[in-house]
């Protein structure tokens, strides 16, 4: 077991305690009282410096421990918010889909029907192609049409 200045100090008060009599006899009666009552307050002291220290302790790890939840949510609520732009950003880039495809007639019935598109028919390429605007039922109408038309003829159909 570890000494401590504390233990030390309980020890010597427990055994002029306990040998009071030959305590009062080295000291006198009021030395004895005296200084039994110093030991005390003395180990009151440290328990309390202690104590406090402790506290001090707890106190800086839980605010170090806040400081660093407070941290990783800001990291997730940046990250969560970087995400959102990335996913609006793509949904912009994606603005506009061009679908061309073999002018034949089953490749206009493979056209979307959105209220977005236009369709243009080219002479001089032999191309169909169709403008969506942004968003997904757009870009999925304009995938389906891509398929349809590459379905129909694959050596003619372009996506862009």
């Amino acid at each position: 077991m570890e000494r401590t200045p504390g233990s030390f100090v309980e020890e010597t008060v427990g055994t002029l305690n306990w040998h009071w009599d030959e305590t009062q006899q080295a000291f006198g009666r009021q030395q004895a009282t005296d200084l039994i009552a110093y030991l005390r307050a003395s180990l009151l002291r440290q328990q309390e410096e202690q104590q406090q220290q402790q506290q001090q302790q707890q106190q800086q790890q839980q605010q170090q421990q806040e400081e660093e939840e407070e941290e990783l949510l800001q990291q997730k609520e940046n990250k969560n918010k970087t995400e959102q732009q990335n996913h609006t950003i793509g949904e912009r880039s994606a603005a506009a889909v061009y679908v061309c495809a073999a002018d034949e007639p089953s490749s206009s019935s493979s056209s979307s029907s959105s209220s977005s598109s236009s369709s243009s028919s080219s002479k001089e390429t032999g191309l169909a192609c169709s403008w969506l605007g942004a968003g997904r039922e757009n870009i999925r109408a304009a995938a389906a049409a891509a398929a349809a038309a590459a379905a129909t003829n694959s050596r003619n159909t372009t996506s862009i």
